[in-house]
């Protein structure tokens, strides 16, 4: 794995790609017949809860001066990259963040799932003012929606033309009543007509 110097430490200490910080090193003695010799040591730091904050870090003195480092900063740094913490996968950035977007949205569901079930007056009454707000955005976004769901027979699709709910819909009954609107699709392209689920 590349590994690379962090700044401002004299090239000690250095950042493999794994995120892992090594201590380089030397060691000078003199032994038995006082020949002095030296030993080159690489140590792989170890992450600890930061005193302050709610993620890990490695502190290392250097230069009279105490640093700080956090994994995922240097390796946005140096790497252009970070390990997220909630899913632990390796993604391609241009600057530090701390979570992927997957595990934003994620995040971001959770909560909105957990302020529904909380409160769901409250919840509703704010939908309705966002949806009053943006009336000709949502009229359009849903005839677009509705659009491409009449043109690929999705299952709300089928549902809502079976009239029952799309829990209910089994994959068999959903694959017989879309190849039927095909079928109904082509004859009436072929008859020249409007067809009757368009």
């Amino acid at each position: 794995m590349e590994t690379k110097f962090i700044e401002g430490t004299n090239e000690q200490y250095s950042i493999r790609e794994d995120g892992a910080v090594i201590r380089h090193y030397l060691k000078k003695g003199h032994g038995n017949n006082q020949k002095p010799w030296i030993e080159y040591n690489d140590v792989e730091m170890l992450y600890k809860q930061h005193p302050q904050r709610q993620c890990i870090s490695v502190i290392i003195r250097c230069n009279g001066k105490t640093y700080s480092f956090f994994k995922n900063s240097l390796l946005s740094k140096y790497f252009n990259i970070i390990i997220c913490p909630q899913c632990k996968n390796v993604i391609n950035v241009i600057k530090h963040k701390r979570v992927c977007k997957t595990c934003i949205h994620k995040n971001v569901n959770d909560l909105q799932k957990k302020a529904r079930r909380t409160n769901p007056l409250l919840y509703r009454s704010l939908q309705k003012k966002f949806y009053d707000n943006n009336r000709e955005k949502m009229l359009i976004y849903h005839k677009e929606r509705e659009k491409v769901n009449r043109i690929t027979i999705t299952k709300n699709y089928v549902a809502n033309k079976l009239e029952i709910p799309v829990a209910l819909l089994t994959d068999e009954l959903y694959q017989n009543h879309k190849a039927t609107l095909l079928v109904k699709r082509k004859l009436a392209e072929k008859l020249n007509t409007k067809p009757a689920y368009l």
